[in-house]
């Protein structure tokens, strides 16, 4: 006498695909590798945009003429992992002024002092002098605007860097920041591509120390 299911039988996956015939264990494992194709994609995404990459999309003008309003910004949050930031590299970090409403505001500016070095800012000319002592002046000739005020004397201490936007005019840097230095672990990437509106590589800048 055949034995009777019991009204709340729950049958296993291996029963079930067993019952199907062949089209039907075909077409499962069709759409079990399109699944696990979607899952790994999905996997690997994650963790480039956690580990590896940082996509931003500019929000103002401070970084006119070098990055435009709304282009999208490809940073590499791998490169400073064996290696230290340059000055003229555009970095994006979090913002020294950790405010209330949003502690995690980040900011794209270009790096203008490293550790240990002294910045004068005066009529608009940048006076750099390092922490073995030479001194030289800023030739920054990829600037969207020109600020001609003074703000005296910065410090920068160890572990720390100084960031300025390119639109001098019109960028909330270092200059006007209540902290104006930003510490290494702020860091999050170096900028390495714009991919929207047109894509361009950056390279960081070279100075003429002479």
């Amino acid at each position: 006498m055949k034995r009777e299911k019991p009204f709340l039988y729950i049958q296993s996956v291996e029963d079930w695909y067993q019952s199907l015939n062949e089209k039907q264990q075909l077409r499962v494992c069709d759409w079990m590798s399109t699944i696990l194709y979607m899952l790994g994609a999905v996997a690997i995404g994650l963790f480039l945009m956690y580990f590896v990459i940082i996509h931003s999309v500019i929000p103002s003008g401070s970084m006119l003429e070098t990055i435009q309003l709304d282009d999208h910004i490809i940073g590499n949050r791998l490169a400073y992992t064996f290696s230290e930031p340059k000055r003229g590299d555009i970095i994006i970090f979090y913002a020294p002024d950790k405010s209330y409403m949003n502690p995690d505001t980040i900011y794209i500016k270009r790096l203008i002092g490293l550790p240990g070095e002294t910045i004068d800012i005066t009529n608009g000319v940048i006076t750099v002098t390092t922490k073995d002592g030479h001194v030289f002046v800023l030739q920054e000739d990829y600037l969207g605007s020109v600020d001609t005020a003074s703000y005296g004397t910065f410090e920068v201490p160890e572990g720390h860097y100084f960031f300025l936007g390119d639109n001098r005019q019109s960028s909330y840097d270092a200059r006007k920041w209540s902290n104006s230095y930003v510490p290494r672990e702020d860091i999050i990437a170096k900028a390495v591509c714009k991919i929207y509106k047109n894509f361009e590589i950056y390279k960081t800048v070279k100075y003429n120390a002479n």
